[in-house]
């Protein structure tokens, strides 16, 4: 979101979660600015499953949000969605672990 006044820009991950009835609804919102690393799991075979790790959440005792994406496609999507709005709207890049750039494009 860019302002006119002078004020900082701002981006979103919006998390939407299927409700009972099977209707998309918000379950959480995290800033970008707070986005300090990307990395993808070593562990999963299938490569799909990687965490985002947030500055504001190392005060609390939860872990990091982990996500599990259909394929390797969906996942370099979105990471490179991801990491194309911190370079292009907050001019700065997370640390990437566990994945090449090249591997994105």
């Amino acid at each position: 979101k860019q302002s006119t006044k002078g004020e900082a820009a701002k981006a979103f991950l919006r998390v939407l979660k299927y409700s009972s009835g099977a209707v998309l609804e918000p379950a959480k919102l995290y800033k970008l600015k707070h986005l300090t690393k990307v990395e993808v799991i070593s562990n999963d075979p299938s490569g799909c499953t990687f965490v985002l790790g947030f500055d504001n959440l190392r005060s609390q005792s939860v872990a990091p949000p982990q996500w599990t994406m259909r394929n390797i496609d969906d996942r370099n999507r979105l990471l490179f969605s991801i990491l194309t709005m911190c370079k292009e709207i907050l001019s700065y890049l997370p640390k990437v672990v566990g994945i090449d750039f090249v591997e994105l494009a």
